[in-house]
């Protein structure tokens, strides 16, 4: 029992990291257009509102690398192993998360091979014309089966989120997403994105743009969402462009200064 007990602990431990198995994202923060090597040691923060404390470091001018999410007993889900995939992914802050769903208890049967061995002696006389001789003898019998016990067990499982964020540079300090259906029928137009974040002592910021504004166009351009955003600052870096905003209390057009990387 003890030592199965061990090797099941040996074969554990030998498993791979479940933050590097089940991580999804880029396979380094230096992929990342503008990517800051900030030369700071990993810092690990635990949060219990992942989507607010991600907008909350993207403010900060952070951008996601890549994020971890699995199920698990907590089997590798260790503090070391959540910082040596942060290092891998040159990510200087993460968000850690996660939460207890349940205990599973139970027997498993647990079958072991079993033998035992039996020794015999055999005394005989033989009868001759020679007379009588008297014969001893040894001999080993072995029997061979098996033996079942039943094993309680005991699993605790939880589920595990880690985000991995890097400092990047800054184009115009937004971060965007898509318009939904309502917002499209809303303004009349399949044009634009929805201003997610702000990041704070950008060029946006210093224009008063807010989170919940939809840009429409930046220097004449029609935003064609997310892709089209990233393309129109492309081709728009290092100058001060008209940026056309919807708001809930009319349209406004901001000048903006776009950054080079």
């Amino acid at each position: 029992m003890r030592k199965t007990a061990v090797l099941l602990f040996a074969a554990l431990a030998g498993c791979a990291s479940p933050y590097a198995q089940f991580y999804q994202g880029r396979t380094s923060a230096m992929e990342i257009p503008g990517y800051i090597d900030t030369g700071e040691a990993v810092r690990l923060y635990g949060s219990n509102d992942l989507e607010r404390d991600v907008a909350t470091l993207m403010r900060q001018g952070y951008y996601v690398v890549g994020s971890s999410s699995f199920t698990g007993g907590g089997q590798g889900a260790t503090q070391g192993a959540l910082m040596a995939q942060a290092v891998k992914l040159r990510a200087p802050v993460v968000l850690s998360f996660s939460k207890y769903i349940g205990t599973s208890t139970g027997v498993m049967p647990l079958t072991l091979p079993t033998s035992s061995t039996t020794n015999s002696t055999v005394n005989a006389t033989a009868f001759g014309a020679g007379g009588t001789v008297n014969i001893t003898g040894t001999g080993t019998s072995t029997t061979r089966g098996t033996t079942t016990s039943l094993i309680p067990y005991s699993v605790t499982r939880s589920d595990y989120v880690a985000v991995y964020l890097a400092k990047i540079k800054q184009r115009i300090g937004l971060y965007v997403k898509p318009l939904d259906d309502d917002t499209r029928r809303a303004i009349g137009t399949n044009s634009g994105v929805v201003v997610a974040v702000v990041v704070d002592g950008s060029p946006a910021f210093s224009a008063d743009v807010f989170t919940g504004d939809i840009i429409i166009s930046v220097d004449g351009v029609p935003i064609a969402g997310p892709d089209g955003w990233n393309d129109v600052l492309n081709s728009s870096g290092g100058r001060t462009v008209p940026v056309v905003i919807r708001r809930q209390s009319g349209t406004v057009t901001k000048m903006i200064a776009v950054n080079r990387l």
